[in-house]
């Protein structure tokens, strides 16, 4: 019997932790509304609908948002109709504090698309080729620059400053790059009533210890700092962290066979995603346990949660059944989940660092001095982005 064209995978997708996958786009007082420590985001459309027979509260809305509705939703069952989805959340949001919806197909239905899954597998691949290359002195010079007529140059857009580096190992173009190879679906979708809103908090290690930013740098302003999680500056982002939503990977045989050049790594894709997370995972148990020492008690439970959290993941990593994959999508995850800089060691980190003022010249050390943290109510903290597959 002749080998299949496309070797295939369905993976169940678990979420180890609260995953965004952001839009451009910001909701606000005329999307979302909070009562007695709930947040409801409201169909607009159907709310308008609705209004269109009420001019006096229509007005209302449209000069004040839901607030200015606010009764006349909380008649009968107006808001458990209108509302898209309800999610307890430990504060209300402040001026400013806007909420960050969650990607979503045409019927409004969150997914995890293929270009988060592809991407992550991708820097794991990466991390995979440096860290078995023989001469990972002449990559590193390339982190940083661009190939001109056949020269060297700075590459002054940090954007594309791996790119150099990454079309060496991967291909020159994207006809011939390898992950062409590797084809991965986007997810089902999953109710838009699967959707949380979690305040995510940024920790930093300050001179004083770790706190939470309660005001970051404007100007010549410094950032600010506090202990207290409602005191903290909060992005509030819808996320996913239930449901098991499907994704199919295939691996190309027949392109496979016709490669001009060795793409046998792409057959050991979730062993370098998983060798990647666990690297990931060991240097952020090591942060947290750090942060707990210099931590103030009121953070205590902070740091107890983020710590314990990696400790379970890299138990977890050990004992994975053969197939499974722990990756880390979407936004929040950290500079360290989205970048292989680390394989050359501490000393290009701080020279790509201090070439692109990624740490805005403050000189911190280790880099970065802050982490995203979801806060999910009362003590109760998570990071962003991680998510098990598991082969159907």
């Amino acid at each position: 019997m002749a080998e299949p064209l496309l070797s295939a995978t369905v993976f169940s997708a678990t979420f180890l932790s609260p995953v965004h996958v952001g839009t451009e786009e910001r909701l606000g007082d005329h999307d979302v509304l909070y009562l007695g420590g709930r947040l409801y985001r409201v169909d607009v459309e159907r709310l308008l609908a609705e209004l269109e027979r009420e001019p006096q509260a229509r007005d209302r809305y449209l000069t004040n948002g839901l607030r200015g509705v606010e009764q006349w939703l909380r008649q009968g069952d107006r808001l458990r109709r209108l509302a898209l989805y309800e999610s307890p959340v430990p504060r209300d949001r402040r001026r400013g504090e806007d909420v960050r919806p969650f990607l979503s197909d045409p019927l409004g239905r969150p997914y995890l698309p293929s270009t988060e899954l592809k991407g992550a597998v991708r820097t794991a691949v990466l991390w995979h080729l440096l860290g078995r290359h023989p001469n990972r002195t002449r990559l590193a010079a390339m982190v940083g620059k661009k190939e001109r007529r056949g020269q060297p140059e700075d590459q002054r857009d940090r954007r594309y400053a791996g790119q150099w580096l990454e079309q060496t190992l991967l291909g020159q173009d994207p006809h011939t790059d390898a992950l062409r190879l590797l084809r991965v679906s986007d997810t089902d979708p999953l109710p838009t009533r699967s959707l949380k809103v979690h305040p995510v908090l940024v920790a930093a290690r300050h001179r004083d210890g770790l706190r939470l930013m309660e005001r970051s740098r404007r100007g010549d302003s410094p950032s600010s700092y506090t202990d207290d999680p409602a005191r903290a500056v909060a992005s509030f982002c819808e996320c996913l962290d239930s449901g098991e939503p499907k994704v199919r990977v295939e691996l190309d045989r027949y392109l496979f066979g016709k490669w001009d050049r060795d793409v046998s790594f792409l057959t050991r894709w979730q062993e370098a995603c998983n060798a990647f997370s666990r690297h990931v995972a060991e240097a952020e148990l090591r942060w947290w346990t750090e942060g707990r020492d210099s931590s103030p008690p009121r953070l205590r439970p902070l740091t107890e949660a983020l710590g314990g959290f990696y400790a379970q993941l890299l138990h977890q990593l050990a004992h994975l059944p053969q197939g499974h994959v722990v990756v880390n999508l979407g936004w929040g995850g950290g500079w360290r989940t989205k970048t292989v800089a680390e394989q050359f060691g501490p000393e290009l980190v701080t020279r790509i660092v201090r070439r692109y003022k990624l740490d805005r010249g403050s000189g911190s050390s280790p880099f970065p001095k802050t982490r995203k943290v979801a806060w999910t109510g009362g003590e109760h903290f998570a990071p962003l982005g991680w998510v098990l597959l598991e082969p159907q």
